[in-house]
């Protein structure tokens, strides 16, 4: 996402849930939960109330300028939840790559969503028209949580990111392998697997992805290695027991 400060909204905005578990909704909420435990501890993130969530939906689709208050609640870090019935009625102004990142290959749409929830926090000055090349010491760290509505819909979406992730970090040990201003790491399991990325210049990328029943959470971090928001990313990453990026961290 280029736009990231409109991108990161459009997340806050629509990735989040008013507590409407349906029948399939019980891994989905041992995942959010989990999600919004270890960024609270680790981040010190809040749930936004009902009227934040909804104002903040309003402000995105007016493509208007965050006020400062939710500048702020995003560096804080925010956590926010989408219902079903929240989803549908937002269908006309959802853009399903900005909401879930995930690749055009993985082949679903917005009805095939339950519930989805998410946790974001961000380290530095960000406008709305920036291009994230411009950024440099901005750091962001995003969580997401989607509860399908079909498990065999869940596993095929889960199946397109796995191959994707493990070819990237084939791609990345190769390009390691020629590059000493570049190292990478990688675990990986039947249901999971993280990738970190380490550049000489000082700057970090984590992605992880799990499939836990109809469930799907995907992590990614993008930071100074030095930052302090780097650091929180870690603790929330062990907390929630996901890559155990630190290891790979120390080992690189």
């Amino acid at each position: 996402m280029k736009r990231v400060a409109a991108a990161i909204m459009v997340m806050a905005l629509t990735l989040s849930m008013s507590g409407c578990f349906l029948v399939n909704g019980k891994q989905y909420k041992k995942s959010k939960d989990k999600v919004f435990s270890a960024a609270d501890e680790a981040c010190g993130a809040q749930v936004l109330s009902e009227d934040e969530v909804e104002e903040l939906m309003d402000l995105n689709e007016k493509d208007e300028e965050l006020p400062e208050e939710y500048q702020e609640l995003l560096d804080g870090g925010i956590c926010v939840e989408l219902s079903k019935d929240q989803i549908e009625e937002r269908l006309d102004t959802l853009d399903l790559e900005d909401v879930t990142q995930l690749d055009d290959d993985a082949g679903f749409s917005v009805e095939d969503l339950q519930n989805i929830a998410l946790f974001v926090k961000k380290e530095g000055d960000i406008s709305k028209d920036s291009d994230i090349e411009e950024y440099g010491n901005i750091g962001v760290i995003m969580a997401t949580v989607i509860d399908f509505k079909k498990k065999s819909v869940c596993e095929d979406v889960f199946d397109e990111l796995f191959a994707s992730y493990k070819q990237m970090a084939m791609l990345m040990d190769i390009s390691a392998g020629r590059d000493d201003s570049l190292k990478c790491a990688s675990e990986k399991g039947k249901r999971d697997i993280g990738l970190l990325i380490v550049q000489e210049d000082g700057l970090s990328m984590a992605m992880y992805i799990e499939r836990a029943g109809d469930t799907i959470t995907m992590v990614t971090c993008t930071a100074p290695s030095d930052s302090d928001l780097f650091e929180e990313f870690l603790e929330f990453d062990e907390i929630a027991g996901f890559a155990g990026f630190r290891t790979m961290y120390e080992e690189l």
